[in-house]
């Protein structure tokens, strides 16, 4: 498995292959306690959030030992490994093991820093009502995001971070997707009235590419395409109004 991961799993564009696809959607990485999950339902040791675990003793949350090397690891987090973002049951499952921590053992809650706060698992049922949001490891108060985190986790962000990943190729149906999805919440940003225009925004092209906002154009039926083919066109599964807002062409 290990060479099929990092030999077989990307090709040398760091794009995901056939192999690379199966691994991704498959129960195959075993775990720190010998259970086989896919890799978007484990967690990369070095991620920041993993400071909530205790990494001496073995969690199925975390991959095995022999997965731990970082070419593995690297391969993994193209797979899916869980390294910026840590899913709500992840949150609560450990909110309310550390809130036990504290009462039990609170010498060692001390020594894991921004585990020490009173009342964790209160701070978890507020995310829902959106008056503290956890991120990379911490929680912070919604007004004081902005001050304290450097890139907030917002659709732009998560769309740079796609683009960053796979560049100037087609993203994959899985991403697309998800991009699909970040794209689509832009309308509330826009709706809220905190969408900087001065931020460059990544939109999906009719190939599947991320393509800058301000390079895309896309085209009004029955109308002749005037820029010819030089110009990267709109994706079909995003609405003209969320794209004529961030800056596209009509043509």
């Amino acid at each position: 498995m290990i060479y099929l991961i990092t030999e077989k799993s990307l090709d040398q564009r760091s794009k995901q292959t056939k192999i690379g696809n199966i691994i991704q959607a498959t129960n195959c990485v075993r775990s720190a306690t010998g259970v086989f999950k896919a890799p978007s339902s484990l967690i990369d040791p070095s991620a920041l959030f993993a400071k909530l675990y205790d990494l001496d003793q073995p969690h199925e949350a975390f991959p095995d030992l022999v997965y731990r090397e970082q070419a593995v690891v690297e391969k993994l987090c193209h797979l899916g490994l869980m390294k910026m973002y840590l899913p709500l049951p992840y949150v609560e499952e450990r909110a309310n093991a550390i809130e036990k921590m504290n009462e039990n053992e609170y010498e060692k809650v001390c020594e894991r820093p921004g585990l020490t706060n009173d009342n964790v698992v209160e701070k978890v049922k507020k995310l829902m009502s959106k008056e503290y949001i956890f991120i990379d490891g911490q929680f912070y108060s919604v007004d004081d995001v902005a001050q304290v985190v450097k890139h907030p986790c917002t659709p732009f962000y998560r769309l740079k971070t796609l683009k960053e990943k796979y560049r100037d190729d087609p993203l994959s149906k899985i991403d697309l997707n998800y991009a699909t999805r970040m794209i689509l919440e832009l309308s509330a940003i826009m709706n809220e009235k905190i969408f900087d225009k001065n931020e460059e925004v990544y939109l999906l092209d009719s190939t599947g590419i991320l393509t800058s906002a301000v390079h895309l154009c896309f085209k009004v039926e029955n109308e002749q395409n005037i820029f010819g083919n030089d110009i990267p066109t709109l994706h079909k599964g995003i609405p003209t109004d969320i794209a004529q807002i961030l800056g596209v062409k009509i043509f």
